[in-house]
């Protein structure tokens, strides 16, 4: 009897160390860093069209984001009759095709975009837009340029309308000759955006016990 005592008390110490590990095993697992949700981007393509622009790009579900663009241009000349104005916002849902890691691959996403302008190159000919409505679907991809970078690719495809004034410059005052109003189909928007990933809004580790 004394025999089958101490060989219990032996087993209990070897088993139970390794159910302690085991537990603090599972606990840091648990606590690894979670991937990023929230990014800050911006188009390099509206900076090269001198537009000042800012994204940003939450995941809220596993392979589904929102990203909500805003582009921003009010240059004008008035001495020599110039203006180049543009005030847009763009609101995308994405779904992202791969699963294993957040802001990298494959894209695909519905947007719509609303906003107003007004451009004169010459004084003979200038056009003011109330407003423009598109909508339509994208496609991009989505890479590392490092640890901290990452560039976006991407393309819409879609239609837009909108309403405008035409005028022209004559005698000291801006003329107002007609309303008119334009719609087209295809594409509407391109992106060649700098991203930034933070671990703003993460999830909260699960600890399994």
């Amino acid at each position: 009897m004394i025999k089958w005592l101490i060989l219990l008390s032996i087993l209990l110490v070897e088993i139970c160390p390794l159910a302690a590990q085991e537990r603090v095993d599972s606990i840091c697992c648990c606590h690894r860093e979670s991937p990023p949700r929230f990014a800050l981007k911006t188009n390099l393509l509206y900076w090269a069209a001198f537009a000042v622009n800012a994204e940003a790009e939450l995941y809220f579900k596993d392979r589904w984001s929102l990203n909500l663009d805003w582009q921003y241009a009010w240059w004008s000349n008035r001495s020599k009759h110039k203006y180049y104005r543009i005030a847009a916002i763009s609101p995308e849902l994405r779904y992202w095709f791969a699963s294993k890691e957040n802001f990298r691959g494959h894209f695909g996403g519905f947007y719509l975009g609303t906003g107003l302008y007004e451009f004169m190159a010459k004084p003979s000919h200038g056009i003011q837009g109330e407003f423009f409505i598109a909508g339509g679907l994208t496609y991009g991809y989505m890479f590392r340029l490092g640890r901290r970078l990452r560039m976006e690719l991407s393309l819409g495809v879609g239609y837009l309308m909108t309403e405008y004034r035409q005028y022209h410059w004559d005698r000291g005052c801006y003329v107002y000759e007609k309303t008119q109003r334009y719609s087209y189909f295809g594409p509407t928007k391109a992106k060649v955006s700098l991203v930034w990933p933070l671990n703003w809004f993460k999830r909260k580790p699960r600890i399994e016990m």
